[in-house]
């Protein structure tokens, strides 16, 4: 075999011909594309601590919550300016779940990165722990 079907004079001239079509278009998109993304990476990150209010899931009908309810947290969110910079405005929670109680007594449930609900993909930092007792809903009716 003597060679390919295509020279490698054709496939340069075919390759400068792809690269140099619409070049003015190409230019444009890259520097657009450049810029946006220096006006991303240079945004400064911040944080900012929020009050999220704290919502309950999974509550066992047959029991009560006996020792004071936490009713909102403070959360330490950490990201971009521009995405903190509305933060009060957006819904932050916090979600308990109460699956894993099946009798009363007292038990403590940490609040992480996982527990909170963000709209936008923010970092959370830190964690707290919240104690909770239950009673039986028949021993707290009969008081």
């Amino acid at each position: 075999m003597s060679g390919s079907w295509l020279s490698t004079a054709s496939v340069f001239k075919i390759t400068a011909a792809l690269l140099y079509r619409n070049i003015g278009w190409k230019l444009l998109a890259l520097l657009l594309g450049t810029l946006v993304w220096i006006a991303v990476y240079r945004e400064p990150e911040m944080a900012a601590v929020v009050a999220a209010p704290v919502q309950f899931k999974n509550s066992p009908t047959d029991l009560d919550i006996g020792s004071e309810i936490v009713e909102s947290v403070d959360l330490e969110a950490r990201g971009p300016a521009g995405l903190l910079r509305n933060l009060s405005e957006r819904r932050v929670a916090v979600v308990v779940d109460f699956s894993d109680v099946k009798n009363p007594g007292e038990r403590t449930f940490t609040i992480t990165t996982g527990t909170s609900v963000f709209p936008v993909a923010w970092n959370s930092s830190g964690s707290s722990r919240h104690n909770f007792v239950f009673v039986s809903s028949a021993g707290r009716s009969g008081a």
